[in-house]
């Protein structure tokens, strides 16, 4: 075990320490509000800095877009946020809280797992930027990178058959 290993190791237990304590309705919540944000407000600001922002301010029409979109962005985030918070006391009351915590933590790992399917792609990408053929030895000799690359290279290619 080297010190990748090591920091893998503790990301990994901050991660299903976050995930059980916030449990496993935040967690997607959280992760809904990213994604439904980023589509709302790069679909819907021009939408209000026109019909809306523009009303009220004399900006720039750039100003005005960039607004408009850290608006959308963060009601919206804020909208899903609440509604995760109000799930999880409505599951607190029907004492379903363990259940909603260990999952969350379940969840968390999940997460950690796609951020080192990730981490694969960076490094693969990078050794062939730079035309490298060896790994560094911290990577060489670390457990989880060796697992995680296994992994990666066996799951890859029925991702990119799914998305051709």
């Amino acid at each position: 075990m080297n010190i990748f290993d090591i920091i893998i190791a503790l990301l990994a237990l901050f991660v299903v320490y976050k995930g059980f304590k916030r449990g496993l309705v935040l967690e997607l919540t959280g992760l809904l509000a990213l994604f439904l944000a980023l589509f709302l407000a790069y679909n819907f600001y021009d939408l209000v800095s026109d019909d809306y922002l523009s009303t009220y301010v004399d900006w720039s029409s750039e100003l005005l877009d960039l607004s408009s979109f850290i608006l959308v962005f963060v009601v919206v985030a804020i909208i899903i946020n609440l509604i995760g918070r109000l799930v999880t006391k409505l599951l607190d009351i029907a004492a379903l809280s363990l259940f909603n915590r260990l999952l969350g933590g379940l969840f968390g790992l999940l997460k950690l797992g796609l951020f080192l399917l990730f981490l694969n792609v960076v490094i693969d990408y990078g050794m062939r930027l730079l035309d490298r053929k060896d790994l560094p030895e911290f990577l060489e000799t670390s457990i989880v990178y060796l697992v995680s690359r296994d992994i990666y290279k066996s799951i890859m290619p029925q991702i990119f058959q799914l998305l051709a």
